[in-house]
């Protein structure tokens, strides 16, 4: 498919996870709680729930490495635009990688609106680990780029 590492993991996740929520609904809903099968149902959905804690983690690292990425460019090519030079771009970038508050809400919202509910776990990583490499990048981006520019010369 021509797919990036990380959009083939993200549909990996996607195809992998089952709704606990949803399934534990229809199962009561159909009464079917007393089955024989039920007790493997609810296993595997355990077992699923356990592979989440390892992949949501790992993604929400994958998806702030690409945010990072993205912002430190936008930063850096928005102020080379207004004439800054190339260390100001690079702090500028780098101020922009923190997220915050705002990202939680919007995810609150998707988890309250039912529309999926590991989309709260994976946000709240995401911003965690992004509002900790974010303060550290904005701190390091400066002497980082000012020795390895020395050592260039």
């Amino acid at each position: 498919m021509g797919w990036t590492p990380l959009a083939a993991l993200l549909l990996g996740g996607v195809t992998y996870i089952s709704s606990s929520g949803m399934i534990a609904k229809v199962l009561a809903e159909l009464g079917r709680l007393n089955n024989k099968e039920t007790p493997t149902i609810i296993s595997i959905l355990v077992l699923e729930d356990l592979a989440m804690a390892v992949y949501l983690p790992l993604v929400a690292v994958g998806l702030g490495i690409m945010t990072a990425l993205t912002k430190l460019f936008v930063g850096w090519w928005a102020v080379r635009r207004a004439g800054v030079d190339r260390l100001g771009g690079l702090r500028a970038g780098a101020a922009l990688v923190a997220r915050g508050e705002f990202s939680i809400v919007i995810a609150g919202l998707g988890v309250s609106a039912g529309l999926e509910p590991q989309l709260g776990v994976l946000s709240a990583a995401y911003v965690l680990f992004l509002a900790i490499l974010g303060p550290i990048l904005a701190r390091i981006i400066e002497p980082l780029s000012i020795t390895l520019t020395k050592r260039r010369v």
